[in-house]
């Protein structure tokens, strides 16, 4: 949500990596471009976080989002929108692969959005999709 002050937190993991976060901003495969902690420090009225990946792994990738800081007393849940798209290695054709949103209900909280699984040319294995629990962010009790 444009209009809030909010900051919530993209974790990407590929196979065999670690997690990349606002934490750790890097990895083997993912980095992470845009951390955006809301208003604070920010000209553009667009509350977004971006994560790109050199290259695909084939195997399991999981994303996560965390609410880490909210706007609103009383707590007020809010909408987020995670989108994931995969750039052919062969034809650079950009698709877009999964898309969910989520209300986000507990600051501090992190959920897991999509795991999928993708093969060496980033098609996606329709049946690999599910969103059970795994802990990216270091010292999350999720």
């Amino acid at each position: 949500d444009n209009k809030r002050d909010v900051d919530i937190d993209l974790w990407v993991k590929a196979p065999g990596d670690i997690p990349v976060g606002y934490s750790n901003q890097g990895g083997l495969f993912f980095n992470l471009l845009r951390d955006d902690l809301g208003k604070y420090k920010d000209n553009t009225p667009v509350n977004y976080e971006v994560s790109y990946s050199r290259g695909i792994s084939e195997g399991v990738y999981v994303t996560n989002l965390h609410l880490y800081r909210e706007d609103k007393t009383p707590f007020e849940p809010i909408n987020a929108e995670l989108v994931i798209s995969v750039v052919h290695p062969d034809t650079k054709e950009r698709r877009q692969i999964l898309k969910s949103q989520k209300i986000l209900k507990n600051v501090g909280n992190e959920i897991t959005i999509f795991q999928f699984t993708l093969d060496k040319k980033g098609n996606l294995d329709k049946n690999s999709i599910n969103n059970n629990f795994v802990k990216l962010r270091s010292g999350n009790k999720g």
